[in-house]
């Protein structure tokens, strides 16, 4: 257990990296700097990616009050928090089944793909609304303010018996580790998630990808008959 700040560690192993380059330029003199035997931890950069089960993340929604269409948005789109406070009537485009939005930390423009319940919640709360309005404002009516959402998932989470460790934004990390589950290529979730590249899905969630191969190959491979009676039963 590390009891200093994780980036204190990593600012001492920028400092030894400097200095080991320092020594390959031979711009040290020393040929055996005792900084080389400084080790790093093991998997110290290993992401620590927290997602929840469809179960927990029913039982989040319904200990939820005032912000549950937050917490069911981000579920059923994995866009952020800041994004979603954001979105306007006219960002819902129900004939291409898509939400169309301006990612201010992507600073893209993103078109998001929606599945069918996404679509129906979509369709119930943007009911009766001008397309200038929020898709889901607060209970006044208003667009919710910068970290109005904390305290709101921490009383939800405790309500729902969850760890601390689960965060708003771990529902962004929810709805893509179901993604990749279910065997959508990487490409396409980071597409959806407003990445450039797939490498930070890659880091993420590729461990949710051989669940996904193991049920597939199961369940396409029928019993050819080869082994008679000695065939183990599923």
């Amino acid at each position: 257990m590390l009891d200093f700040p994780l980036a204190t560690y990593h600012l001492g192993f920028v400092l030894l990296d400097a200095l080991n380059h320092a020594l390959v330029e031979k711009k040290i003199a020393n040929a055996n700097p005792e900084w080389k035997l400084v080790k790093r931890f093991k998997d110290i950069h290993k992401a620590r990616v927290v997602f929840l089960t469809d179960d927990e993340a029913r039982r989040l929604v319904d200990a939820c009050e005032d912000f549950r269409a937050l917490v069911t948005a981000a579920l059923l789109t994995g866009i952020r928090y800041g994004d979603l406070t954001r979105l306007t009537i006219e960002a819902f485009l129900p004939g291409t089944a898509t939400l169309r939005f301006q990612s201010r930390k992507a600073h893209k423009t993103v078109l998001l793909a929606l599945g069918d319940e996404a679509i129906a919640f979509l369709h119930q709360q943007c009911a009766g609304k001008c397309k200038d309005q929020p898709i889901l404002p607060r209970a006044d009516g208003h667009q919710w303010g910068q970290s109005e959402q904390q305290k709101r998932m921490a009383d939800a989470r405790k309500a729902a018996g969850l760890p601390p460790t689960v965060s708003f934004h771990g529902l962004r990390h929810t709805y893509a580790s179901r993604l990749v589950s279910k065997g959508v290529p990487f490409a396409v979730v980071a597409a959806q998630l407003g990445h450039a590249s797939i490498k930070e899905v890659e880091h993420h969630y590729a461990h949710f990808q051989p669940r996904f191969v193991a049920d597939t190959i199961k369940g396409a491979s029928p019993a050819i008959g080869l082994l008679g009676d000695r065939a183990p039963k599923s």
